[in-house]
């Protein structure tokens, strides 16, 4: 559970402790792995609305700024794997330079669907 997000892992005896999404403790036997416990604080309300909506939002809308890997990625001779130029972050390049024009072609469809199914309901 949480396994994007572990930020540490402890041993004590017989268990194992993972805190993951910065505010949660999870304990599990060493031998089956099971999970025995889970404390974490309630949140604020901040906490939560990005935790459920800012976060989750951002992972599924296009991000523009990436547009950049592609066209580095159309107009320079070699991979963009193989430059470390590229990504001035010192993040792992992708694997697929199309993600981002992919994730903005599928956002706009979407968009388009939606906006033609509400002028087609709505009555001027």
């Amino acid at each position: 559970r949480g396994q994007g997000d572990i930020s540490a892992v402890g041993f004590e005896e017989e268990e194992m402790l993972v805190a993951d999404r910065q505010d949660r403790v999870t304990s599990y036997t060493i031998d089956g792995l099971s999970s025995q416990e889970s404390l974490s604080p309630g949140g604020t309300g901040m906490q939560k609305a990005w935790r459920y909506g800012i976060q989750p939002l951002y992972s599924v809308f296009p991000k523009p700024g990436e547009f950049y890997k592609v066209v580095t990625h159309l107009s320079s001779s070699n991979d963009s794997q193989t430059n470390r130029d590229v990504d001035l972050t010192l993040q792992d390049v992708e694997p697929n330079p199309w993600s981002p024009l992919v994730s903005g072609l599928a956002f706009m469809g979407v968009m388009l669907g939606l906006a033609c199914l509400v002028f087609a309901r709505t009555d001027y």
